[in-house]
């Protein structure tokens, strides 16, 4: 049943609980959602994570979701839809990978001194585009580099 981490059984069983939650909400494509990570758990505290989030809403019309300031409904409904879902590596971005349909991508912003390639396993079990950007340390935090973070997206399938 579950002998294998990310199994053709398991695949399914997100693949109904995605679908399950996409019953609830409009879910037309859009670009994509930057999920904030904020402080909150362990420290990976990216310095320009607003500056970012705000440049994709801008330039690429992502939406940018606070998860710690929303509701379940507000989560899903933001998420649903999205063809890429990026932020720092982290179990916020698990939100919009719950929706993620099959072809779509994630993108994880890497701090320097943490890589954790967890996403992948899941974006590779079920279909999907993974990429990520590593940042510069700053302080007891890091920064990512927005020209960087454009090069990647535009390195994903469209």
């Amino acid at each position: 049943f579950d002998d294998l981490s990310n199994n053709r059984s398991r695949h399914l069983r997100y693949q109904a609980m995605g679908e399950k939650l996409l019953s609830h909400v409009d879910h037309a494509p859009h670009p994509g959602v930057f999920i904030l990570r904020g402080g909150d758990g362990d420290l990976r505290l990216l310095r320009n994570e607003l500056e970012i989030a705000e440049h994709l809403r801008k330039s690429r019309g992502f939406r940018v979701l606070n998860p710690l300031k929303s509701d379940v409904p507000t989560i899903v409904a933001a998420c649903a839809g999205a063809r890429t879902v990026i932020g720092v590596e982290g179990s916020q971005l698990v939100h919009g990978v719950n929706v993620l349909q099959s072809g779509g991508s994630v993108m994880t912003l890497q701090p320097p001194n943490r890589f954790v390639s967890y996403y992948k396993y899941l974006t590779d079990r079920d279909h999907q585009n993974f990429g990520f950007v590593v940042g510069t340390p700053q302080g007891d935090g890091f920064t990512i580099d927005i020209e960087e973070v454009e090069r990647t997206l535009d390195l994903l399938p469209a």
